[in-house]
């Protein structure tokens, strides 16, 4: 029944009120590539989909791949996949490609009875390009997007520039701050729902990068939507990471707390990560996995 209701809806937006010019935005505000990490900030898969500075490789790294996968409950029916990649053409300098496709699966027509009529496609296709920098403390990167949407016989596309900052305090705790958006269009209407970034995090206990404890704070805020803020901690030892935290969503007067927990596993030149979301909204957690390797 959700999913009968879930389909009536979209047509009826799409074909009524067309308050989305590009079909597909919502498939986006999943966490898609992110393994429990704070978006702004997130670097397993390499993607640059949140923060175009994230795609930053450095020595002796010089090429990087990553795929990954996301999985929602039935009720939902959201599958992605993410494909990447980036190499480094310069000593400071990274370019990277990225595509994602973000879908619902199994959505039926139908008219006055329970007798389907065939499926409704929806989903979503965005292609990147992107180009980051990095300056000693200072990592700057901007990304070309071409997004693709569709829903039923409904097919919209666009384009659009996303600036991401990651900077770092070089003393102290070592303290990282990151500023980004997110699905900004140079056509942009009043429907986009664009969305602005920002993470800082630091580190609690141990001296590099593979040992040691980080807590920080994130936020997501949506034109139109709302916020989701997170409070986490992540943690490495070794080949081991682990990072989880505490998600507050707010929007519409309406406020929901849910949960995130990722796990990665290196070994060699590999990184093999799941992660696990869950909110109070009745809903199943949604899964995510990722592969991700990288070649000096």
């Amino acid at each position: 029944m959700r999913r009968l209701i879930f389909a009536a809806l979209l047509l009826g937006g799409a074909r009524a009120a067309r308050a989305q010019r590009v079909p597909g935005r919502e498939l986006l505000d999943f966490p898609i590539g992110t393994l429990g990490e704070p978006v702004a900030l997130a670097t397993t898969v390499g993607d640059g989909l949140w923060n175009p500075a994230t795609i930053a490789l450095r020595a002796p790294t010089r090429v990087r791949g990553a795929v990954a996968a996301l999985a929602t409950p039935a009720a939902q029916g959201v599958t992605a996949q993410t494909f990447a990649a980036a190499l480094a053409i310069s000593e400071r300098t990274t370019f990277g490609v990225a595509v994602l496709r973000a879908g619902v699966r199994d959505l039926q027509r139908t008219s006055t009875d329970p007798q389907t009529l065939g499926e409704i496609d929806y989903g979503t296709i965005v292609a990147s390009a992107t180009f980051a920098h990095d300056w000693r403390w200072l990592t700057g990167g901007a990304a070309v997007r071409y997004r693709i949407g569709e829903l039923d016989r409904d097919r919209q596309v666009s384009a659009g520039l996303d600036l991401g900052l990651v900077g770092r305090v070089p003393f102290g705790n070592d303290v990282r701050v990151a500023l980004s958006s997110f699905l900004w269009r140079f056509d942009a209407s009043m429907d986009d729902r664009p969305a602005l970034l920002a993470a800082t995090d630091l580190r609690l206990a141990g001296t590099t990068e593979t040992r040691e404890l980080r807590g920080g704070y994130s936020f997501v805020a949506t034109r139109d939507l709302g916020r989701d803020d997170y409070v986490h901690l992540s943690g490495r030892s070794g080949r081991l990471t682990i990072r989880g935290g505490v998600l507050r969503g707010s929007g519409f007067d309406v406020v929901t707390w849910g949960s995130r927990l990722g796990i990665g596993l290196q070994h060699a030149r590999y990184v093999v990560a799941v992660s696990r979301e869950e909110r109070d909204t009745g809903l199943p957690p949604t899964y995510q996995f990722t592969l991700a390797t990288s070649f000096q």
